[in-house]
C-alpha cells in the first residue's frame, strides 16, 4: 500500500551503491513515470556523481588503440567511469548486446574519430558500424544533442569524422597527447558543468544614458 515514489525510493536506496548492477523499473502510467523522473532528477542536480561514459572506437592502428587506454586511464583517474572494451568486455559476453547496454546506459559516449573509425561507420562495419546504427537511432528519436561528444585524432577532418556528426562541433586532439587545458575542458563537458561565465551589473554610465532618453 506504499505510493509509487515510497517504493521507487525504497528500491533505489537498497541498489543506488550497487554499480555492476542495472535496476530496471516499470510504472503503471505515463503521469508515475514523469513523477519519478523529475525526482531523480532533482536527486541528480544535487548529488555529485561519477559520470558513465563509454568511449567508441577502432583498434585498426595500435597508436591510437594505445592512445585511447592511456585516455581511459586518465579520465577514470579523475573521477570518470570511463567504459572500455579492453576493460569491461568479458570472455564469453554478447558483443553487440555488450556495445547496446553500454550505449544506453551511459551519460555521454565519445566517438574517437580518425578515417579508420568513419570509414567503419559510414560502412556499417565492425564494432564500430553496430555501435553507430544504435547512435544514430538513439539521437534520431530522442534529439540528444550533448550525449554524444566526437574527438577528432586525425588532421584531415573530412577524412576522419563519420558522415552523421559532420555537423556537430568535435574536440580536436591530434597530439599524442591532450593538454591538460583541453582535458579539464572536456571534464567539464563530462560533469555537465555550467561554463557560462556569469552576467554582471549593467554599467552606470548605461543605466544613466538609458534613464535620459
Amino acid at each position: 500500500m506504499l505510493s509509487p515514489e515510497k517504493s521507487y525510493d525504497i528500491i533505489r536506496q537498497e541498489f543506488i551503491d550497487t554499480r555492476n548492477i542495472t535496476l530496471c523499473v516499470y510504472t503503471l502510467s505515463r503521469d508515475i513515470y514523469d513523477k519519478l523522473n523529475d525526482s531523480e532528477n532533482e536527486l541528480s542536480k544535487k548529488q555529485l556523481k561519477n559520470p558513465r561514459v563509454f568511449i567508441s572506437y577502432t583498434g585498426a592502428n595500435i597508436e591510437n588503440r594505445n592512445w585511447v587506454k592511456k585516455f581511459a586511464c586518465r579520465l577514470r583517474s579523475s573521477g570518470v567511469d570511463a567504459r572500455l572494451d579492453m576493460f569491461h568486455l568479458k570472455p564469453g559476453q554478447d558483443m553487440p548486446q555488450w556495445m547496446t547496454n553500454e550505449i544506453i546506459m551511459a551519460d555521454k559516449v565519445l566517438l574517437i574519430c580518425d578515417h579508420f573509425y568513419a570509414e567503419k561507420a559510414d560502412s556499417r562495419k565492425g564494432g564500430v558500424g553496430w555501435e553507430t546504427m544504435i547512435i544514430q537511432g538513439d539521437m534520431l528519436s530522442k534529439q540528444e544533442q550533448n550525449k554524444y561528444i566526437a574527438i577528432l585524432r586525425d588532421k584531415e577532418i573530412d577524412r576522419s569524422l563519420p558522415i552523421y556528426v559532420k555537423s556537430k562541433y568535435a574536440l580536436n586532439c591530434t597530439s599524442e597527447n591532450m593538454s591538460e587545458e583541453d582535458f579539464k575542458e572536456l571534464l567539464l563537458y563530462l560533469f555537465d558543468c555550467d561554463i557560462e561565465p556569469p552576467i554582471g551589473e549593467i554599467p552606470d554610465y548605461i543605466k544613466e544614458k538609458i534613464s535620459y532618453e
